[in-house]
């Protein structure tokens, strides 16, 4: 099951102590309760919904052979009860125009990357080894390392080292510093990969990748090809290489 939401802010572990009972918001025995509980984050409360109920509770909305789905879907409004006609006509066209871009191109054969921002530019990576991405919080240096490693960050309970690799690409080291990390899973190492800011993930028909001639520096042996992305070119990174001959492993006995 997927649910629609506006945004994702943060992952968090909450203890079970710190869940109050929520207040009783239903009206008869007979209306489900969708809240477990509500729980303080800072100074923010977090309603928790109960998943189950959710479920178990939706109607379902079923058209049958010859019906106009539009003319159900008027009648069963599942978004935006209070949208005009104008707004519920540009979601209309909006799902129309997705379903049939699947229906015409479908993802097969696509590549899934992340795109990022590192010094300025757009870098795309590879999705199947992209864990997750978060915010940079506190971050410990580690002592005696070279300068491309951070330090250590806690996600929730695992240490992950954070690098930057804006020197392998030969990208100038000085502007702002790092606000997000994505964290990818090199095995069973996880590695976090310190960026200026996360956009989208994007899928790339190979059409769409310009190959790179031939590795003149030494930034480029490390990259998969270039491809149009907002009306700029991104860079497509091959991640298992940065990891593997980027020398970006610490020799602990060194």
């Amino acid at each position: 099951m997927g649910i629609i939401v506006s945004e994702v802010l943060d992952v968090l572990d909450i203890a079970a102590a710190d869940i109050e009972v929520p207040p009783d918001f239903r009206e008869g025995k007979s209306r489900p309760h969708f809240f477990d509980g509500e729980a303080k984050a800072g100074d923010d409360i977090i309603m928790l919904l109960n998943a189950d109920n959710l479920i178990k509770h939706l109607e379902p909305l079923e058209v049958k052979a010859g019906d106009d789905a539009e003319a159900v879907l008027a009648e069963h409004p599942l978004f935006c009860p209070d949208a005009t006609p104008r707004e519920k006509a540009v979601f209309r066209e909006r799902a129309h125009n997705l379903r049939q871009s699947g229906e015409d191109a479908g993802l097969s054969g696509q590549m899934p990357v992340a795109v990022v921002g590192i010094g300025g530019e757009y870098f795309g990576l590879d999705v199947g080894l992209v864990r997750e991405f978060t915010d940079v919080r506190r971050v410990t240096p580690v002592p005696c390392c070279p300068a491309h490693i951070v330090g250590n960050m806690n996600l929730r309970g695992n240490i992950v080292t954070l690098v930057d690799i804006r020197n392998l690409l030969n990208l100038p080291s000085g502007g702002p510093n790092a606000l997000k990390a994505v964290v990818a899973e090199m095995g069973e190492t996880l590695v976090g990969i310190a960026v200026n800011e996360v956009f989208d993930i994007a899928y790339l028909r190979q059409s769409d990748m310009i190959a790179v001639p031939s590795a003149a520096t030494s930034a480029e042996k490390y990259v998969k090809g270039t491809a149009p992305y907002g009306g700029r070119m991104m860079t497509v990174l091959d991640l298992r290489k940065i990891f593997a001959e980027g020398e970006l492993v610490v020799n602990e006995e060194g």
